[in-house]
This record gives structure tokens, sequence and C-alpha cells, in this order.
């Protein structure tokens, strides 16, 4: 529901559902016209799922944007992927494009995280791509959550996104084997302290290239 009032993030939880049911192995949101108003976190436990929407990366400039999903006041993060999963080793891929989070005007500045990985099976998931997606404003657009796993996720590639206004693009608190961060436009993000804009337990091979980065 794009009416910017009724709870999107339920409808897309249904989806989430049978996803994790194996009766489906994508969630679409069509984002291309109107605002989604995410209430609640939505919850996919396994990988192997790909959600993606309408649009490519579009920075937070200008008015008659439309199609975001909107994080309400409270909202903690939009999407936790993996439901701090202990059990199974299925090495599959998440990836996520073509959707673009900000927060409500009325919620605290950056308090909401976007893509949150949380998996705790020392598996590791095999990994996550994220591409033309837009995280405008937020508190962690991308995070790997649980450091005490031995690896949370084996390798993330982040591609043709746009960070704007947040304080990071990527936290690896929990450990990430190889990154991948190409493409990308990073304006007016302010850092998490000694943590940085890109930061956290990075253990393996990581590139860094051809991202136009401001302020």
């Amino acid at each position: 529901v794009d009416d910017g009032v009724s709870d999107a993030s339920a409808a897309t939880q249904k989806l989430a559902n049978l996803c994790d049911n194996g009766q489906a192995r994508h969630i679409k949101i069509s984002n291309w016209n109107g605002t989604f108003l995410w209430p609640s976190t939505v919850t996919v436990t396994n990988p192997g799922v790909r959600i993606f929407g309408d649009q490519s990366a579009t920075y937070n400039r200008g008015s008659g944007k439309q199609g975001w999903l909107t994080g309400k006041a409270g909202l903690t993060r939009f999407f936790d992927l993996g439901a701090s999963r202990s059990t199974g080793n299925p090495a599959d891929q998440w990836q996520v494009d073509g959707l673009s989070f900000r927060q409500a005007s009325d919620a605290p500045a950056r308090t909401i995280d976007g893509l949150c990985f949380t998996s705790r099976t020392n598996g590791p998931d095999r990994g996550a791509i994220i591409r033309d997606t837009s995280f405008i404003g937020l508190r962690d657009a991308v995070t790997a959550e649980n450091p005490d796993v031995a690896t949370v996720l084996a390798s993330v590639n982040i591609e043709g996104c746009v960070f704007q206004g947040s304080r990071s693009a990527l936290n690896a608190k929990g450990h990430i084997f190889g990154l991948r961060f190409v493409g990308n436009q990073c304006e007016q993000n302010i850092g998490n302290g000694g943590t940085g804009v890109i930061g956290g337990s990075i253990h393996g091979p990581v590139t860094i290239t051809g991202n136009m980065v401001e302020g």
C-alpha cells in the first residue's frame, strides 16, 4: 500500500513468510510511485531471497520524488535478514536492489537502520548483493550483527547505491570476510565515531573503487 498512511511493512511481511515457507523466492515492492509507511521491521529468515523494487538509486534532493520506504518514528530497522537463525548453512546469497529508504520527518535524526544481517549460524550466509538502492538519513544503512559469531557474511557486494546524510554506509559489527564497495554515491554522511562511514570487522579481500565521496 503506497498511500503513506497504511502499514506497508505488514503486507511485505506476508510475502516474507511465503519465502520462508518455500512458497516464493522473491519479494517485489512496486515503488515506482507513492510512499510506503514502514512502522515495523520485516523479518526474512532464509537467504536466497531477492527483495527488489522499480527504482534506480536516487539522491534526496528536489521535490516530486516518490516510491520511498519511509520508516516511522520508533522503528529500529527496515529489514532483519536472518532472524538470528542459529541452524542451517544454505550458502545462499541475499539480494536487494531498486529500493529507497528514508526516515519519516518526525523520526529523530539517524535512529533507524536499513538492512541488517543477523544470522548466528557460524555458517556463514554466503553473502549479500546490494545494488541500485538509496539510504537517506539513516543510522547505519547496512549492518552485519552479532560480533560473537565467527563470520556473519562471507562477502558483501554494494554497488551503484546512494548513501546520504546517514551515520554509516556499512557497519560490520559482526564479521564480514570480503567487501566490494564500487560505484556508489556517498554524500554528507557523518561517520560513526572511530568506526567511520565504512568500518567494523572486515577481515578478507576488500575492493573500494569508483565511488563519489563528498562532505
